[in-house]
Protein backbone atom coordinates (compact mmCIF):
# COMPACT_ATOMS: atom_id res chain seq x y z
CA UNK A 1 0.00 0.00 0.00
CA UNK A 2 2.93 2.29 1.42
CA UNK A 3 4.55 1.93 -2.46
CA UNK A 4 1.15 2.23 -4.43
CA UNK A 5 0.97 5.43 -2.47
CA UNK A 6 3.96 6.98 -3.43
CA UNK A 7 3.90 5.78 -6.81
CA UNK A 8 0.62 7.56 -7.29
CA UNK A 9 2.19 10.62 -5.43
CA UNK A 10 4.78 10.49 -8.20
CA UNK A 11 2.68 9.96 -11.38
CA UNK A 12 0.87 13.12 -10.13
CA UNK A 13 4.08 15.11 -9.44
CA UNK A 14 5.03 14.20 -13.25
CA UNK A 15 1.80 15.16 -14.31
CA UNK A 16 1.58 18.58 -12.80
CA UNK A 17 5.05 18.93 -13.99
CA UNK A 18 3.84 18.22 -17.74
CA UNK A 19 1.65 20.50 -17.34
CA UNK A 20 3.74 23.07 -15.89
CA UNK A 21 6.03 22.31 -19.22
CA UNK A 22 3.25 23.05 -21.57
CA UNK A 23 2.33 26.23 -20.07
CA UNK A 24 5.88 27.78 -19.87
CA UNK A 25 6.09 26.40 -23.85
CA UNK A 26 2.93 27.90 -24.66
CA UNK A 27 3.77 31.21 -22.92
CA UNK A 28 7.07 31.26 -24.78
CA UNK A 29 5.28 30.86 -28.58
CA UNK A 30 2.76 33.34 -27.89
CA UNK A 31 5.30 36.14 -26.62
CA UNK A 32 7.23 35.07 -29.91
CA UNK A 33 7.40 37.24 -33.44
CA UNK A 34 8.07 35.10 -36.19
CA UNK A 35 11.42 33.77 -36.30
CA UNK A 36 14.40 34.06 -39.13
CA UNK A 37 14.33 30.71 -39.38
CA UNK A 38 10.37 30.13 -39.34
CA UNK A 39 10.33 32.18 -42.98
CA UNK A 40 13.41 31.41 -44.41
CA UNK A 41 13.87 28.04 -44.16
CA UNK A 42 10.39 26.51 -43.36
CA UNK A 43 8.18 29.10 -44.64
CA UNK A 44 9.81 29.18 -48.04
CA UNK A 45 10.06 25.18 -48.06
CA UNK A 46 6.62 24.34 -47.13
CA UNK A 47 5.93 26.76 -49.44
CA UNK A 48 7.28 24.85 -52.62
CA UNK A 49 7.19 21.11 -50.75
CA UNK A 50 3.60 20.55 -52.37
CA UNK A 51 4.16 21.26 -55.88
CA UNK A 52 5.26 17.89 -57.08
CA UNK A 53 5.76 14.52 -55.35
CA UNK A 54 9.57 14.75 -55.94
CA UNK A 55 9.61 18.35 -53.91
CA UNK A 56 8.07 16.83 -51.25
CA UNK A 57 10.15 13.26 -51.05
CA UNK A 58 13.45 14.80 -52.11
CA UNK A 59 13.81 18.02 -52.98
CA UNK A 60 12.68 20.48 -49.95
CA UNK A 61 14.88 18.48 -47.16
CA UNK A 62 17.72 18.55 -49.28
CA UNK A 63 17.87 21.72 -50.52
CA UNK A 64 16.25 24.16 -47.83
CA UNK A 65 17.53 23.34 -44.25
CA UNK A 66 20.84 20.90 -43.07
CA UNK A 67 18.01 18.15 -41.91
CA UNK A 68 18.78 16.77 -45.46
CA UNK A 69 16.31 13.68 -44.55
CA UNK A 70 12.03 14.94 -45.05
CA UNK A 71 10.87 13.33 -41.62
CA UNK A 72 10.33 16.89 -39.63
CA UNK A 73 9.25 18.55 -43.02
CA UNK A 74 6.72 15.86 -43.66
CA UNK A 75 5.40 16.72 -40.08
CA UNK A 76 5.43 20.64 -40.55
CA UNK A 77 3.42 19.90 -43.71
CA UNK A 78 0.94 18.32 -42.49
CA UNK A 79 -1.33 21.24 -40.96
CA UNK A 80 -0.26 23.40 -44.04
CA UNK A 81 -2.48 20.35 -46.12
CA UNK A 82 -4.83 19.92 -43.77
CA UNK A 83 -5.52 24.23 -43.50
CA UNK A 84 -4.73 24.91 -47.46
CA UNK A 85 -2.07 27.83 -46.16
CA UNK A 86 0.96 28.22 -44.27
CA UNK A 87 0.34 30.05 -41.26
CA UNK A 88 2.71 30.78 -37.81
CA UNK A 89 0.33 28.68 -35.94
CA UNK A 90 0.28 25.90 -37.97
CA UNK A 91 4.42 26.14 -38.05
CA UNK A 92 4.18 25.98 -33.99
CA UNK A 93 1.20 23.34 -33.49
CA UNK A 94 3.51 20.58 -34.20
CA UNK A 95 6.12 21.24 -31.77
CA UNK A 96 3.59 22.25 -29.02
CA UNK A 97 1.75 19.10 -29.40
CA UNK A 98 5.41 17.24 -29.79
CA UNK A 99 6.54 18.48 -26.72
CA UNK A 100 3.74 17.22 -24.38
CA UNK A 101 3.75 13.68 -26.24
CA UNK A 102 7.54 13.46 -25.75
CA UNK A 103 6.91 14.01 -21.98
CA UNK A 104 4.12 11.59 -21.30
CA UNK A 105 6.18 9.03 -23.73
CA UNK A 106 8.83 9.43 -21.91
CA UNK A 107 7.47 9.09 -18.61
CA UNK A 108 5.92 5.73 -19.45
CA UNK A 109 8.83 4.37 -20.80
CA UNK A 110 11.06 5.55 -17.80
CA UNK A 111 8.41 4.16 -15.08
CA UNK A 112 8.30 0.71 -16.89
CA UNK A 113 12.42 0.56 -17.04
CA UNK A 114 13.49 2.51 -13.74
CA UNK A 115 10.29 3.37 -11.82
CA UNK A 116 8.22 5.99 -10.51
CA UNK A 117 11.14 7.84 -9.02
CA UNK A 118 13.88 8.27 -11.76
CA UNK A 119 10.65 8.62 -13.76
CA UNK A 120 9.14 11.27 -12.43
CA UNK A 121 12.50 13.03 -12.23
CA UNK A 122 13.45 12.44 -15.60
CA UNK A 123 10.14 14.38 -16.49
CA UNK A 124 10.66 17.23 -14.26
CA UNK A 125 14.22 18.12 -15.93
CA UNK A 126 12.42 17.80 -19.27
CA UNK A 127 9.04 19.82 -18.42
CA UNK A 128 11.41 22.80 -17.21
CA UNK A 129 13.91 22.61 -19.13
CA UNK A 130 14.25 26.36 -20.91
CA UNK A 131 16.22 25.14 -24.21
CA UNK A 132 13.96 22.86 -24.74
CA UNK A 133 10.69 24.38 -24.21
CA UNK A 134 11.88 27.16 -26.52
CA UNK A 135 12.80 24.42 -29.26
CA UNK A 136 9.45 23.35 -28.65
CA UNK A 137 7.88 26.55 -28.86
CA UNK A 138 8.74 27.30 -32.57
CA UNK A 139 8.28 26.04 -35.87
CA UNK A 140 11.94 25.43 -37.41
CA UNK A 141 13.69 23.41 -34.55
CA UNK A 142 13.63 19.79 -35.46
CA UNK A 143 14.92 19.14 -31.89
CA UNK A 144 10.96 18.85 -31.25
CA UNK A 145 10.30 15.30 -32.89
CA UNK A 146 14.03 14.22 -32.48
CA UNK A 147 13.59 14.48 -28.30
CA UNK A 148 10.47 12.23 -28.99
CA UNK A 149 13.05 9.33 -30.44
CA UNK A 150 16.15 10.17 -28.40
CA UNK A 151 14.45 10.22 -25.01
CA UNK A 152 13.51 6.82 -24.70
CA UNK A 153 16.25 5.53 -26.64
CA UNK A 154 18.36 6.61 -23.45
CA UNK A 155 16.08 5.02 -21.35
CA UNK A 156 16.46 1.27 -23.28
CA UNK A 157 20.23 1.78 -23.04
CA UNK A 158 21.92 -1.26 -21.85
CA UNK A 159 18.70 -3.64 -22.26
CA UNK A 160 19.23 -6.68 -24.38
CA UNK A 161 15.67 -7.28 -25.57
CA UNK A 162 15.35 -4.02 -27.40
CA UNK A 163 17.83 -4.29 -30.09
CA UNK A 164 15.05 -4.02 -32.92
CA UNK A 165 13.20 -1.14 -31.20
CA UNK A 166 16.31 0.82 -30.61
CA UNK A 167 17.68 0.12 -34.15
CA UNK A 168 14.04 1.66 -35.40
CA UNK A 169 14.37 4.60 -33.15
CA UNK A 170 17.83 5.13 -34.65
CA UNK A 171 16.22 4.94 -38.33
CA UNK A 172 13.92 7.75 -36.91
CA UNK A 173 16.32 9.85 -35.40
CA UNK A 174 18.67 9.84 -38.77
CA UNK A 175 14.90 10.59 -41.35
CA UNK A 176 14.19 12.85 -38.89
CA UNK A 177 17.60 15.27 -39.04
CA UNK A 178 20.11 13.45 -40.85
CA UNK A 179 23.39 15.74 -39.28
CA UNK A 180 22.62 15.56 -35.66
CA UNK A 181 21.07 11.91 -36.12
CA UNK A 182 24.39 10.83 -36.70
CA UNK A 183 26.24 11.82 -33.79
CA UNK A 184 23.20 10.95 -31.63
CA UNK A 185 23.05 7.30 -33.23
CA UNK A 186 26.58 7.02 -32.18
CA UNK A 187 26.28 8.38 -29.67
CA UNK A 188 23.80 5.77 -28.72
CA UNK A 189 25.55 2.75 -30.02
CA UNK A 190 28.89 3.97 -27.75
CA UNK A 191 26.29 4.13 -24.28
CA UNK A 192 24.80 1.16 -24.92
CA UNK A 193 27.81 -1.34 -25.83
CA UNK A 194 29.19 0.28 -22.29
CA UNK A 195 26.56 -0.45 -20.39
CA UNK A 196 26.17 -4.11 -21.49
CA UNK A 197 29.62 -4.72 -21.45
CA UNK A 198 30.11 -3.20 -17.76
CA UNK A 199 26.85 -5.25 -16.67
CA UNK A 200 27.21 -8.97 -18.46
CA UNK A 201 30.92 -8.98 -18.75
CA UNK A 202 30.63 -11.44 -21.59
CA UNK A 203 32.44 -10.30 -24.69
CA UNK A 204 29.54 -10.70 -27.15
CA UNK A 205 27.83 -7.81 -25.34
CA UNK A 206 28.94 -4.83 -27.12
CA UNK A 207 27.41 -7.10 -30.60
CA UNK A 208 24.14 -6.17 -29.79
CA UNK A 209 24.34 -2.73 -30.26
CA UNK A 210 25.76 -3.31 -33.80
CA UNK A 211 22.51 -4.79 -34.59
CA UNK A 212 20.53 -1.64 -33.59
CA UNK A 213 23.25 0.51 -34.78
CA UNK A 214 22.91 -1.51 -38.68
CA UNK A 215 19.42 -1.60 -38.55
CA UNK A 216 18.87 2.44 -38.11
CA UNK A 217 21.94 3.16 -40.76
CA UNK A 218 21.01 1.00 -43.82
CA UNK A 219 17.58 2.07 -44.43
CA UNK A 220 18.88 5.50 -44.21
CA UNK A 221 21.73 5.12 -46.52
CA UNK A 222 19.17 3.25 -49.34
CA UNK A 223 16.76 6.53 -49.03
CA UNK A 224 20.60 8.80 -49.65
CA UNK A 225 21.53 6.79 -52.16
CA UNK A 226 17.71 6.66 -54.03
CA UNK A 227 17.56 10.28 -53.20
CA UNK A 228 20.44 11.09 -54.94
CA UNK A 229 20.02 9.02 -57.87
CA UNK A 230 16.56 10.64 -58.50
CA UNK A 231 18.05 14.25 -58.89
CA UNK A 232 19.97 15.07 -62.13
CA UNK A 233 23.09 14.13 -63.52
CA UNK A 234 25.79 16.06 -62.32
CA UNK A 235 26.38 17.71 -58.66
CA UNK A 236 23.27 17.60 -57.00
CA UNK A 237 22.67 21.58 -54.37
CA UNK A 238 21.91 21.14 -50.98
CA UNK A 239 21.57 23.18 -48.47
CA UNK A 240 25.13 22.44 -47.04
CA UNK A 241 26.60 23.41 -50.23
CA UNK A 242 26.97 21.28 -53.72
CA UNK A 243 27.79 17.07 -52.97
CA UNK A 244 28.88 14.78 -55.37
CA UNK A 245 27.23 12.08 -54.00
CA UNK A 246 25.71 10.11 -50.02
CA UNK A 247 29.63 9.79 -49.22
CA UNK A 248 30.48 13.65 -50.13
CA UNK A 249 27.03 14.44 -47.91
CA UNK A 250 28.36 12.10 -45.05
CA UNK A 251 31.95 13.67 -44.85
CA UNK A 252 30.85 17.72 -44.97
CA UNK A 253 27.85 16.79 -42.31
CA UNK A 254 30.77 14.99 -39.70
CA UNK A 255 34.28 15.74 -40.89
CA UNK A 256 33.90 19.16 -42.35
CA UNK A 257 30.99 20.11 -40.11
CA UNK A 258 33.25 22.89 -38.86
CA UNK A 259 33.07 24.52 -42.59
CA UNK A 260 29.13 24.20 -43.08
CA UNK A 261 28.28 25.81 -39.71
CA UNK A 262 31.05 28.67 -40.05
CA UNK A 263 28.59 31.19 -38.33
CA UNK A 264 28.05 29.21 -35.83
CA UNK A 265 31.53 28.57 -34.13
CA UNK A 266 32.76 30.91 -31.51
CA UNK A 267 35.64 30.28 -28.60
CA UNK A 268 34.78 26.86 -26.32
CA UNK A 269 33.23 29.64 -23.15
CA UNK A 270 30.58 30.44 -25.62
CA UNK A 271 29.54 27.16 -26.24
CA UNK A 272 28.60 26.28 -22.38
CA UNK A 273 26.93 29.80 -21.75
CA UNK A 274 23.82 27.45 -21.58
CA UNK A 275 25.35 26.37 -18.27
CA UNK A 276 27.15 29.40 -16.79
CA UNK A 277 24.16 32.44 -17.87
CA UNK A 278 21.57 32.52 -15.84
CA UNK A 279 19.91 35.42 -17.21
CA UNK A 280 19.77 34.11 -20.51
CA UNK A 281 19.26 30.21 -19.72
CA UNK A 282 17.75 30.37 -16.24
CA UNK A 283 16.87 26.51 -15.38
CA UNK A 284 19.61 25.26 -17.28
CA UNK A 285 22.13 27.35 -14.94
CA UNK A 286 19.98 26.65 -11.77
CA UNK A 287 19.71 23.30 -12.53
CA UNK A 288 23.79 22.95 -13.67
CA UNK A 289 25.17 22.00 -10.17
CA UNK A 290 21.93 19.30 -8.60
CA UNK A 291 22.94 17.51 -12.25
CA UNK A 292 26.54 17.01 -11.91
CA UNK A 293 26.05 16.12 -8.74
CA UNK A 294 23.04 13.17 -9.79
CA UNK A 295 25.73 12.45 -12.36
CA UNK A 296 28.65 11.65 -9.89
CA UNK A 297 26.08 9.68 -7.55
CA UNK A 298 24.43 7.69 -10.38
CA UNK A 299 27.76 5.54 -11.32
CA UNK A 300 28.51 4.83 -7.93
CA UNK A 301 27.73 1.50 -8.37
CA UNK A 302 28.19 0.58 -12.01
CA UNK A 303 27.76 -3.22 -12.09
CA UNK A 304 23.91 -3.01 -11.35
CA UNK A 305 21.11 -2.46 -13.85
CA UNK A 306 20.55 1.59 -13.00
CA UNK A 307 24.88 1.68 -12.53
CA UNK A 308 25.87 0.56 -16.19
CA UNK A 309 22.97 2.50 -17.58
CA UNK A 310 24.12 5.50 -15.90
CA UNK A 311 28.10 4.65 -17.00
CA UNK A 312 26.82 4.20 -20.03
CA UNK A 313 25.31 7.62 -20.72
CA UNK A 314 28.32 9.23 -19.36
CA UNK A 315 29.94 8.11 -22.21
CA UNK A 316 26.99 9.53 -24.17
CA UNK A 317 26.88 12.98 -21.88
CA UNK A 318 31.31 12.97 -22.78
CA UNK A 319 31.05 12.83 -26.46
CA UNK A 320 28.53 15.27 -27.28
CA UNK A 321 29.99 17.64 -24.82
CA UNK A 322 33.65 17.50 -25.81
CA UNK A 323 32.58 17.58 -29.52
CA UNK A 324 30.53 20.86 -28.64
CA UNK A 325 32.76 22.51 -26.64
CA UNK A 326 35.81 21.45 -28.95
CA UNK A 327 34.39 23.28 -32.01
CA UNK A 328 32.82 26.03 -30.01
CA UNK A 329 29.28 25.64 -31.29
CA UNK A 330 27.22 28.13 -30.15
CA UNK A 331 23.59 27.97 -29.54
CA UNK A 332 21.41 26.31 -27.04
CA UNK A 333 19.85 23.71 -28.91
CA UNK A 334 22.62 21.89 -29.64
CA UNK A 335 23.10 20.81 -26.59
CA UNK A 336 19.99 18.61 -26.50
CA UNK A 337 22.22 15.94 -28.46
CA UNK A 338 22.89 15.09 -24.79
CA UNK A 339 21.11 16.27 -22.65
CA UNK A 340 18.64 13.91 -22.30
CA UNK A 341 20.90 11.64 -21.28
CA UNK A 342 22.17 14.05 -18.16
CA UNK A 343 18.81 14.21 -16.93
CA UNK A 344 18.24 10.45 -16.68
CA UNK A 345 21.76 9.93 -15.22
CA UNK A 346 21.14 12.80 -12.65
CA UNK A 347 18.00 11.32 -11.82
CA UNK A 348 19.39 8.17 -11.24
CA UNK A 349 21.52 9.49 -8.87
CA UNK A 350 19.13 12.02 -6.74
CA UNK A 351 16.75 9.29 -6.66
CA UNK A 352 19.48 7.22 -4.68
CA UNK A 353 20.38 10.50 -2.51
CA UNK A 354 16.71 10.62 -1.36
CA UNK A 355 17.97 9.74 1.94
CA UNK A 356 21.07 11.43 1.97
CA UNK A 357 22.22 12.87 5.50
CA UNK A 358 21.00 16.08 6.42
CA UNK A 359 24.76 17.66 7.40
CA UNK A 360 25.32 16.34 4.12
CA UNK A 361 22.03 17.94 2.07
CA UNK A 362 23.22 20.97 3.60
CA UNK A 363 26.98 20.96 2.64
CA UNK A 364 25.81 20.46 -0.77
CA UNK A 365 22.60 23.23 -0.60
CA UNK A 366 25.52 26.00 0.46
CA UNK A 367 27.29 24.92 -2.78
CA UNK A 368 24.39 25.04 -4.88
CA UNK A 369 23.55 28.43 -3.70
CA UNK A 370 26.89 29.75 -4.41
CA UNK A 371 26.93 27.99 -8.23
CA UNK A 372 22.63 30.07 -8.34
CA UNK A 373 24.97 33.24 -7.12
CA UNK A 374 27.52 33.19 -9.69
CA UNK A 375 25.29 32.10 -12.63
CA UNK A 376 23.33 35.63 -12.13
CA UNK A 377 26.51 37.67 -11.60
CA UNK A 378 27.10 38.04 -15.54
CA UNK A 379 26.60 41.30 -16.36
CA UNK A 380 28.05 41.24 -20.38
CA UNK A 381 28.47 37.74 -21.48
CA UNK A 382 30.52 38.76 -25.03
CA UNK A 383 32.92 40.91 -23.19
CA UNK A 384 33.49 38.65 -20.29
CA UNK A 385 32.12 41.22 -17.68
CA UNK A 386 31.17 39.22 -14.10
CA UNK A 387 29.83 41.69 -11.30
CA UNK A 388 27.57 40.23 -8.69
CA UNK A 389 24.18 43.32 -8.85
CA UNK A 390 21.27 43.06 -6.35
CA UNK A 391 19.23 40.77 -7.87
CA UNK A 392 22.36 37.69 -7.93
CA UNK A 393 22.64 38.22 -3.76
CA UNK A 394 18.29 38.70 -3.58
CA UNK A 395 18.70 35.05 -5.45
CA UNK A 396 20.73 33.72 -3.30
CA UNK A 397 18.99 34.35 -0.20
CA UNK A 398 15.58 32.92 -2.00
CA UNK A 399 17.85 29.66 -3.01
CA UNK A 400 19.21 29.58 0.82
CA UNK A 401 15.71 29.33 2.26
CA UNK A 402 14.68 26.47 0.39
CA UNK A 403 18.09 24.71 1.06
CA UNK A 404 17.65 25.52 5.14
CA UNK A 405 13.63 24.59 4.73
CA UNK A 406 14.83 21.16 3.12
CA UNK A 407 17.54 20.65 5.79
CA UNK A 408 15.37 21.67 8.68
CA UNK A 409 12.08 19.09 7.30
CA UNK A 410 15.23 16.24 7.00
CA UNK A 411 16.98 16.73 10.59
CA UNK A 412 13.82 17.26 12.10
CA UNK A 413 11.82 14.37 9.95
CA UNK A 414 9.65 16.70 9.66
CA UNK A 415 7.19 16.56 6.34
CA UNK A 416 5.85 19.66 6.61
CA UNK A 417 9.38 21.62 5.91
CA UNK A 418 10.60 19.03 3.09
CA UNK A 419 6.98 20.29 1.58
CA UNK A 420 7.47 24.15 2.27
CA UNK A 421 10.92 23.59 1.13
CA UNK A 422 9.52 21.87 -2.32
CA UNK A 423 6.60 24.72 -2.32
CA UNK A 424 9.65 27.63 -1.63
CA UNK A 425 11.69 25.77 -4.92
CA UNK A 426 8.59 25.82 -6.83
CA UNK A 427 7.69 29.77 -5.99
CA UNK A 428 11.52 30.41 -6.95
CA UNK A 429 11.51 29.15 -10.13
CA UNK A 430 8.42 30.51 -11.33
CA UNK A 431 9.77 33.63 -10.46
CA UNK A 432 12.73 33.26 -12.13
CA UNK A 433 11.31 32.17 -14.98
CA UNK A 434 8.90 34.95 -15.48
CA UNK A 435 11.78 37.46 -15.19
CA UNK A 436 14.85 35.80 -16.59
CA UNK A 437 15.44 33.60 -19.82
CA UNK A 438 13.26 33.11 -23.10
CA UNK A 439 9.95 34.61 -21.65
CA UNK A 440 11.89 38.09 -20.98
CA UNK A 441 13.78 37.98 -23.75
CA UNK A 442 11.52 35.82 -26.62
CA UNK A 443 9.31 39.23 -27.67
CA UNK A 444 12.80 40.50 -29.39
CA UNK A 445 14.20 37.29 -30.70
CA UNK A 446 14.13 36.54 -34.39
CA UNK A 447 17.17 33.99 -33.18
CA UNK A 448 18.11 32.50 -29.87
CA UNK A 449 20.87 34.77 -28.14
CA UNK A 450 24.24 33.45 -28.47
CA UNK A 451 27.67 34.85 -29.62
CA UNK A 452 27.63 36.99 -32.26
CA UNK A 453 23.87 37.51 -32.44
CA UNK A 454 22.39 41.17 -32.05
CA UNK A 455 20.10 39.44 -29.47
CA UNK A 456 22.98 38.80 -27.07
CA UNK A 457 23.94 42.24 -27.48
CA UNK A 458 20.71 43.47 -26.84
CA UNK A 459 20.38 41.27 -23.46
CA UNK A 460 23.98 42.92 -22.49
CA UNK A 461 23.74 46.59 -23.39
CA UNK A 462 20.77 46.25 -20.88
CA UNK A 463 22.36 44.51 -18.17
CA UNK A 464 25.07 47.00 -18.59
CA UNK A 465 22.15 49.55 -18.20
CA UNK A 466 23.20 50.99 -21.67
CA UNK A 467 20.01 50.64 -23.38
CA UNK A 468 16.48 49.12 -22.32
CA UNK A 469 15.66 45.89 -23.95
CA UNK A 470 14.02 46.26 -27.66
CA UNK A 471 10.13 46.24 -28.16
CA UNK A 472 8.53 42.99 -30.05
CA UNK A 473 10.09 42.55 -33.14
CA UNK A 474 6.86 43.75 -35.04
CA UNK A 475 7.32 41.31 -37.97
CA UNK A 476 4.64 38.64 -39.84
CA UNK A 477 5.42 35.52 -41.91
CA UNK A 478 3.03 36.58 -44.62
CA UNK A 479 4.96 39.90 -44.76
CA UNK A 480 8.38 38.72 -44.81
CA UNK A 481 7.58 35.90 -47.43
CA UNK A 482 6.06 38.56 -49.62
CA UNK A 483 9.13 40.47 -49.07
CA UNK A 484 11.22 37.67 -50.22
CA UNK A 485 9.21 36.81 -53.32
CA UNK A 486 9.23 40.28 -54.27
CA UNK A 487 13.33 41.07 -54.02
CA UNK A 488 14.05 37.34 -54.91
CA UNK A 489 16.83 37.49 -57.37
CA UNK A 490 15.93 36.05 -60.98
CA UNK A 491 12.49 36.35 -59.86
CA UNK A 492 9.40 34.73 -61.98
CA UNK A 493 6.02 35.47 -62.49
CA UNK A 494 5.10 32.81 -60.50
CA UNK A 495 7.60 34.15 -57.36
CA UNK A 496 5.09 38.04 -57.70
CA UNK A 497 1.91 35.26 -57.75
CA UNK A 498 3.49 33.96 -54.66
CA UNK A 499 4.35 37.45 -53.41
CA UNK A 500 0.55 38.57 -54.07
CA UNK A 501 -1.15 35.82 -52.22
CA UNK A 502 0.82 36.19 -48.93
CA UNK A 503 0.15 40.19 -49.07
CA UNK A 504 -3.43 39.50 -49.29
CA UNK A 505 -3.69 36.76 -46.97
CA UNK A 506 -1.93 39.15 -44.36
CA UNK A 507 -4.62 42.05 -45.73
CA UNK A 508 -7.22 39.75 -44.48
CA UNK A 509 -5.75 38.47 -41.46
CA UNK A 510 -4.81 41.99 -40.16
CA UNK A 511 -6.95 44.49 -42.36
CA UNK A 512 -5.34 47.70 -40.54
CA UNK A 513 -1.71 46.49 -41.24
CA UNK A 514 -0.70 49.27 -43.88
CA UNK A 515 2.64 47.20 -45.04
CA UNK A 516 -0.15 44.57 -46.38
CA UNK A 517 -2.00 46.84 -47.98
CA UNK A 518 1.30 48.40 -49.51
CA UNK A 519 2.17 45.09 -50.85
CA UNK A 520 -0.41 43.76 -51.63
CA UNK A 521 -0.54 47.28 -54.12
CA UNK A 522 2.68 46.84 -55.46
CA UNK A 523 2.35 43.30 -56.25
CA UNK A 524 -0.42 43.84 -58.34
CA UNK A 525 1.22 46.49 -59.84
CA UNK A 526 4.20 44.14 -60.77
CA UNK A 527 1.50 41.78 -62.53
CA UNK A 528 0.40 44.01 -64.35
CA UNK A 529 -3.03 44.64 -62.71
CA UNK A 530 -4.99 47.85 -63.31
CA UNK A 531 -4.58 50.84 -61.83
CA UNK A 532 -7.41 51.06 -59.81
CA UNK A 533 -6.64 47.90 -58.14
CA UNK A 534 -3.43 48.98 -57.15
CA UNK A 535 -5.10 52.37 -56.34
CA UNK A 536 -7.42 50.96 -53.99
CA UNK A 537 -4.68 48.97 -51.80
CA UNK A 538 -2.01 52.09 -51.51
CA UNK A 539 -5.50 54.65 -50.69
CA UNK A 540 -5.55 51.85 -47.78
CA UNK A 541 -2.24 51.92 -46.70
CA UNK A 542 -2.23 55.60 -47.01
CA UNK A 543 -5.38 55.86 -44.72
CA UNK A 544 -3.71 53.65 -42.22
CA UNK A 545 -0.17 54.96 -42.39
CA UNK A 546 0.49 58.25 -44.28
CA UNK A 547 4.09 58.99 -45.64
CA UNK A 548 5.17 61.08 -48.53
CA UNK A 549 6.40 58.11 -50.01
CA UNK A 550 3.32 56.78 -50.48
CA UNK A 551 1.53 59.82 -51.40
CA UNK A 552 4.22 60.82 -54.42
CA UNK A 553 3.23 57.47 -55.53
CA UNK A 554 -0.86 58.05 -55.43
CA UNK A 555 -0.44 60.99 -57.31
CA UNK A 556 1.61 59.50 -60.28
CA UNK A 557 -0.96 56.58 -60.22
CA UNK A 558 -3.76 58.72 -60.26
CA UNK A 559 -2.00 60.86 -63.33
CA UNK A 560 -1.36 57.66 -65.22
CA UNK A 561 -5.08 56.60 -64.80
CA UNK A 562 -6.20 60.14 -66.17
CA UNK A 563 -3.87 59.84 -69.20
CA UNK A 564 -5.67 56.67 -69.97
CA UNK A 565 -8.89 56.87 -69.42
CA UNK A 566 -10.77 57.16 -72.62
CA UNK A 567 -13.88 59.50 -71.69
CA UNK A 568 -13.29 62.88 -72.41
Amino acid sequence: MTRFRSGGRLTVFALGCICAGLVFRLGISLRSPVSYDEVFVMGIGLDKITSSARDFVIDVPLRHSNAITPLWWWVQAVPALLAGRISLWGLRLAPLLLGGVTLIVTFRVAKSRLGHGPAALLVMFAAVSDVLAFSNSRGEFAESLLLLWVLPCVCLVGDRRSVVTKGLLGWLILMTHLGKGLLLVGALALADAVAQTVRYRKPGAALRPLISLAVAVVPTFCWLTVACGLTTGGPMLTDIGTVAGPGEMLWKLTARHGETKAHMIAAPLDAVQVWLDGWVWPVSAVSAFPLLVGMIAAVGRPRGRRGSLSLGLMFWVGLGLVILVARGMVGARFHLLYLPAVWLSASIGLWRLRCLRPERLLALGGLWVVSVWAAFSWTGWEERLWSPPAFAFTLAGAWSLVVVLAYVGRWRRWAAGRAAAGCASATVVVMMVLVFGPLQWAPFARMEPCAGCEELTAIDAYRLEKARLPGYHNRTLYIDLANYFIHKDHRTIDDLRRAEHYARLETERVPCDARAWFYHGETLRRLGASPERVRAAWERSYELNPTSMLEQRLQDLRRTIIEHDPRP
